[in-house]
């Protein structure tokens, strides 16, 4: 660490990491619109309103209703999702209330409610998790997905400790893909960006075959042009920020004759390349230890970079799913096996100024598998049942080099003081296997026709091996840890009436134990634990009208931060489980939708995210000395959490303009965001956001062709996408800004 938290071994975990942040990605467009796999909206009406004026949800792993779930879900359509502008996972945060997304390269780094994923390195799997047909994606990476053949997407907020399990402290977000079955379908579009010659091409292909099979195939391409200006003196490249992301998905689907059952095989592959994320600039302007050194030119402006060194990340990711479900008798069985390869390399300028201070690359990879069987079933008219098995399986490594020559090669001796601040090189490599199994049942019991209660339990058991090789030196450490947890549900909902329900809930949840993977010392945490109430009503009034209102308290503990840790042996700076933190809100949503207007309206509001106890914390403070940042121990209990803003609040809606025997669809999404903070001690703030998105489509006679223009970032708000701190400085990273674009698109 030695005052440089741009070379901590942790923080440098999160930059690697995102060398997967492309996993299933890939399917974006210059304005944000994604291409949904049903019949896209013909109307206002159809973006919210179901054949039967219901909102059918798997939440509970079953389908249920969406006012009779007695939890926190924001349930979004593929209609919903074109029309508010989401094409991935890291849109989300433009139209699902109380939830931040950050973005680490490509990442899917969501914060629910103040519980932020923090992933620093293999082994270490995000607070929210991430799930795609079930199939359970464990890395802060893997959760990046594109939205392209999207049936909806449900997002669970609050601990989901006993049907899902481990690292649900925050929530969970359940993408569920379209069934390819039915009448052949096909789309395909493009999308122009003039501001950023952004290129999105985007098609879809689905249909049954014959009556047992049928088959759906997607791919897409995007890529968008740089942003931003570097101004370092002598640097070999002037522009830096281009996008390219290339992907593709088939699913099959099988129905054995005679049998009730489904079969699904879906195989995904994305490639990409991304510099956006790592256009990291010196924030405020100015502000750096390196801004007194002679030669050194630093941005004054958002839409600059002084980089000696271009840092990009280049990755790809394969996956197969086989989900089947089929019924014995009264007793459905359903089973979930996925395997999932991510793989690539980053490469970052340390000290991400034109100073020569250093550069650090190196490859990753993961191979996750997992196996999840579920068995549930009816008791006569009073209880519901579910119980299942869930087996999990990863390998993943992270390979580092620090300070490397002008030809990339690694040298093998001290390195010249200006490199690496003055400090020697690395080559070094951290390898985490892990391992969890779980036994889940939760069961749900009818006293009368109006009051219910649930119970569920869920045991788990997990298994980290660690191995750490110094290549330089030779040096290498192994290291083993096993936990179990017991996380349980407790609900009891009243039906106030067919349309209306109440409910009060207490659930405890975890994220699992990990180890600093980069570390040659062993760096061991126990997982965070988490006790939540909750208190709700949620309910349809009409048929075109969906309301829910709900109020959370959680006592969060044994938080992995960064920390100054005391011991017999002597102090220092290492991964610990340094706080506990207490969080409080409310949220309220409201969908509404008519012959010609649908609108959605949320709003999150947590006037208490704060640590109870953070006593040893490493904080940066101002260095009058330097000009840039001091790392000091502090004790900081009673401060704000980290990407918990107190406000947020969302606005969308698609109105239908008839005209003859064509139609125009104005869309508009709309997104407000208080402020917080990305550092401790509250640090590193954002400021208070207002972002804009909104489409024009024409719908010719026929509705074969379409044409649109558009608009994404309307208002032109440049807010941080990522941020660190290290001892020279706070790095930011900022979003592009306002774009202008054309699309055309073709189906039947």
């Amino acid at each position: 660490m030695k005052g440089n938290f741009e070379q901590c071994p942790i923080r440098w975990g999160v930059s690697a990491f995102a060398l997967v942040a492309a996993a299933q990605s890939g399917i974006a467009n210059a304005s944000e619109q994604g291409i949904d796999n049903e019949a896209a909206p013909e109307s206002a009406t159809e973006l919210q309103d179901p054949p039967n004026g219901e909102i059918i949800v798997t939440a509970q792993k079953r389908e249920e209703r969406l006012q009779d779930v007695p939890l926190t879900i924001t349930s979004l359509s593929s209609e919903q999702l074109t029309s508010g502008g989401v094409v991935t996972t890291r849109d989300l945060g433009m139209v699902v209330p109380g939830v931040i997304v950050t973005n680490n390269g490509n990442s899917f780094a969501p914060t629910i409610r103040a519980i932020a994923s923090r992933g620093v390195g293999p082994g270490d799997d995000p607070s929210v998790a991430t799930y795609i047909d079930g199939a359970y994606n464990p890395s802060l990476f893997g959760g990046f997905s594109n939205l392209l053949d999207v049936d909806r997407v449900e997002v669970l907020k609050g601990p989901q400790g006993t049907l899902y399990g481990r690292n649900t402290t925050g929530g969970a977000v359940n993408i569920i893909t379209r069934d390819p079955d039915g009448p052949l379908t096909a789309r395909a579009l493009v999308d122009y960006g003039v501001e950023f010659n952004t290129i999105y091409l985007a098609g879809y292909v689905a249909g049954s075959i014959n009556d047992s099979w049928s088959v759906g195939i997607a791919g897409s391409h995007r890529q968008a042009d740089d942003f931003v200006r570097n101004i370092s003196p002598g640097a070999a490249f002037q522009e830096v920020g281009n996008i390219r992301d290339d992907a593709a998905r088939i699913r099959l689907q099988f129905e054995p004759p005679g049998s009730s059952g489904k079969v699904f095989l879906t195989v995904d592959w994305a490639d990409f390349y991304n510099e956006a994320t790592y256009a990291l600039v010196p924030f405020p302007f100015g502000r750096s230890q390196f801004a007194a050194v002679p030669g050194v030119v630093l941005p004054s402006s958002k839409d600059e970079v002084s980089l000696s060194r271009k840092s990009w990340l280049d990755g790809s990711t394969l996956g197969a799913t086989l989900n089947a479900g089929f019924d014995i008798g009264a007793i459905n069985v359903s089973s979930i096996t996925a395997l999932r390869r991510i793989e690539g390399r980053i490469n970052t300028d340390l000290d991400r100024t034109s100073f020569a201070g250093g550069w650090t690359t190196g490859p990753s990879k993961w191979v996750n598998l997992s196996q999840e069987i579920n068995v549930s079933g009816e008791i006569g008219d009073k209880v519901d049942w579910i119980a299942g098995v869930f087996i999990w399986r990863s390998d993943a490594y992270l390979r580092q080099y620090i300070a490397v020559n002008d030809d990339q090669s690694i040298t093998r001796e001290p390195y010249d003081p200006e490199f690496a601040f003055g400090q020697p090189g690395f080559d070094r490599q951290g390898d985490v296997d892990s391992q969890s199994e779980a036994i889940f049942s939760e069961v749900t019991y009818a006293f009368t026709d109006r009051f219910s209660m649930i119970g569920g339990i869920r045991y788990t058991m997990e298994r980290k091996d660690f191995t750490f090789r110094n290549f330089l030196s030779g040096g290498s450490t192994v290291d083993d840890e096993s936990w179990d947890n017991v996380t349980y549900r407790i609900v009891g909902k009243y039906e106030l009436s067919d349309n209306w329900q109440s409910y009060v809930s207490y659930g405890t949840g975890f994220k699992s134990g990990v180890y600093n993977a980069l570390s040659q010392v062993v760096n061991l945490v126990d997982p965070e634990e988490i006790k939540a109430w909750e208190i709700g009503v949620k309910g349809t009034p009409t048929r075109q009208i969906y309301v829910a209102l709900s109020a959370f308290q959680y006592d969060y503990t044994d938080l992995q931060f960064t920390a100054w840790n005391v011991s017999p042996a002597g102090t220092s700076i290492t991964l610990l489980n340094a706080a506990d933190a207490k969080i409080q809100g409310a949220e309220f949503e409201i969908g509404w939708s008519g012959p010609s207007l649908a609108m959605n309206a949320g709003l999150a509001w947590t006037p208490t995210a704060k640590f109870t106890s953070f006593p040893n914390a490493l904080v940066y403070a101002d260095n009058p000395a330097t000009g840039g940042n001091l790392p000091v121990v502090r004790d900081i209990s009673g401060t704000r959490m980290l990407q918990a803003p107190k406000l947020s609040a969302n606005l969308g809606g698609t109105y239908t303009i008839p005209a003859g025997s064509s139609s125009v669809l104005l869309s508009a999404n709309l997104a407000y965001n208080s402020g917080f903070y990305f550092g401790l001690n509250e640090t590193a703030r954002e400021k208070e956001y207002f972002r804009a998105n909104g489409r024009i489509t024409w719908v010719l006679p026929g509705e074969v062709f379409r044409l649109s223009v558009w608009a994404d970032n309307i208002t032109d708000e440049r807010n941080a996408v990522y941020a660190n701190q290290g001892g020279p400085h706070d790095v930011f990273a900022f979003d592009r800004g306002r774009e202008f674009g054309l699309g055309a698109e073709f189906r039947f």
